[in-house]
This record gives C-alpha cells, sequence and structure tokens, in this order.
C-alpha cells in the first residue's frame, strides 16, 4: 500500500475534508492488499465517516477491519475509533472505560512509534474525560503531556482550556489563567473562547481586578447561553462585579435577569 498516499488522506480527513479523504480510501481500497493493509483502510474510512457524522456507517468499518485483521494492532485502533464514536454519542463514561482498556491492554505496542498517533488519542481524551468528571489531579499530567503531541492530530486550544480547568479545581488560579489566555490570540468567540472567559472573570474578580472582571464577564454576556453557561452564574457574577465597581443600575439588571 502507498503509505504516503493514506497519510495525506489521514491528513485531509483531519483537515475538515471527511468526503474527500474518504473517496482516496475507498479508490485506495480497489488494490491489491494484504489482510493488514485492508484493515487499516477500513479504519481510515470509518475515521472519516466519524468526522462526516455518520456514527454506524463508522461503527460497521471498524468491525470489518477487525474481521479482516484481528491483530493487536488493528485492535488499538478500532477500539479508539468506538471510544470516539461513544464520545460523539455522548456516552463519556463508556468512552473513558473503553480508553482506560487500550491503556491497559496495549500498553507495550503504544509505545512504538508505529501506534504513537493512537497513544495520542488516547491520552489527551482520557484528559479531557476526567477534567470533565471533576478528576483534575488525575487530569492535570495528561493535558499537560498532551500539550506537547503533534498539533495536526491534537486540539491545542481544547487541551488548554480543560487543562484550565482543571488546574482552578486544584485551586491553582495563577496557573489556570495562563492557560485560558494562552487560548484566547486569535481565536473566534466559540465555546471554548467564552469558557475560558468566563473562568477568567472570576479569577480576576477573586484577585481583586474587578475592572478586567467586568470585561470578561460583559464579553461572555451575549455568548453565555451558546457555551452553557446559566443565567444565575453569568448574570450573578455581573451583579456582584458591577456593585464593587459602583454601578448600581447595572447590578440591579443583572441581579434581576439571574433569578430569571
Amino acid at each position: 500500500m502507498d503509505q504516503e498516499r493514506f497519510r495525506r488522506a489521514m491528513v485531509l480527513a483531519q483537515s475538515g475534508n471527511g468526503q474527500q479523504a474518504l473517496h482516496e480510501l475507498r479508490a485506495m481500497a480497489q488494490d491489491n492488499l494484504s489482510p493488514d493493509e485492508k484493515a487499516l483502510l477500513l479504519y481510515g474510512q470509518a475515521v472519516c465517516l466519524q468526522r462526516l457524522g455518520k456514527l454506524e456507517e463508522a461503527r460497521k468499518c471498524n468491525r470489518q477491519a477487525v474481521a479482516i485483521s484481528p491483530r493487536d494492532e488493528v485492535r488499538a485502533r478500532t477500539d479508539l475509533g468506538e471510544a470516539v464514536l461513544c464520545w460523539e454519542e455522548r456516552r463519556f463514561q463508556e468512552s473513558l472505560r473503553i480508553l482506560d482498556n487500550i491503556l491497559e491492554r496495549y500498553s507495550d505496542l503504544l509505545r512504538t512509534p508505529d501506534l504513537r498517533d493512537v497513544y495520542e488519542g488516547v491520552q489527551i481524551r482520557r484528559g479531557i474525560l476526567l477534567a470533565k468528571f471533576s478528576r483534575p489531579g488525575e487530569a492535570r499530567p495528561l493535558l499537560e503531556e498532551a500539550l506537547s503531541f503533534d498539533p495536526g492530530a491534537v486540539d491545542i486550544r481544547q487541551a488548554l482550556y480543560y487543562l484550565g480547568v482543571a488546574l482552578f479545581n486544584l485551586a491553582e488560579k495563577k496557573a489556570a489563567k495562563a492557560r485560558f489566555l494562552g487560548l484566547l490570540p486569535g481565536s473566534d468567540d466559540d465555546y471554548w473562547a467564552i469558557s475560558a472567559r468566563y473562568y477568567l472573570g472570576i479569577i480576576y474578580s477573586e484577585e481583586g481586578a474587578y475592572g478586567k472582571a467586568l470585561l470578561e464577564f460583559e464579553h461572555v454576556e451575549p455568548h453565555a447561553k451558546a457555551a452553557n453557561i446559566s443565567n444565575d452564574k453569568i448574570y450573578g457574577w455581573l451583579a456582584r462585579t458591577y456593585r464593587l465597581v459602583g454601578n448600581s443600575g447595572q447590578a440591579e439588571r443583572c441581579e434581576k435577569l439571574a433569578r430569571e
């Protein structure tokens, strides 16, 4: 199999061109290939289908890959694929269970260069999920390690955000602030940026930097719903901060909104 052609197809998939990558991988599957090569192409197709939102088709490709070549190298990749599919289905506990199992079952293989990408995929997802599940002490080293991973395979902004959350929950507010600030340059007002600004507002408020806190909370306000920040939280902090800077009119407005 043309390994460089396969690599280019996977780069296409990772960059958001899943349909083009899928077409390329299916074309490669027409060649005369070994079972291992066929399994790898099926795994690649599963990655593309997952990114296109076709989860059951992706799951079918992973199963076909294992049926063709049940070697551990294939199983490690398809198990990661299943963990990602569970993640997309918001079955986060199941996703973490599978990721932990991959790390235990294939520990030797994951140390090899050929499966470095699988190792990185497992560890960053474990770190994020552990942060989500309020296990910051376990999440922190994984997310710190993830910052050294291949930037083409890792969402560095997401790693920075969840590392910031883990540090915040470990009461290391100065270190958390640095991570949240690190993901803001050049970012749009997406979930990660708005959520980071919300945490920054809290940190600035606790530091007594009320002007900076207010700027962050005012930036968050119109985007709070999209970032799943409830009214009582954003308007509660806004009301408190407005009172601290002497703006009672705005504080009263926000207190009312916080109760709605």
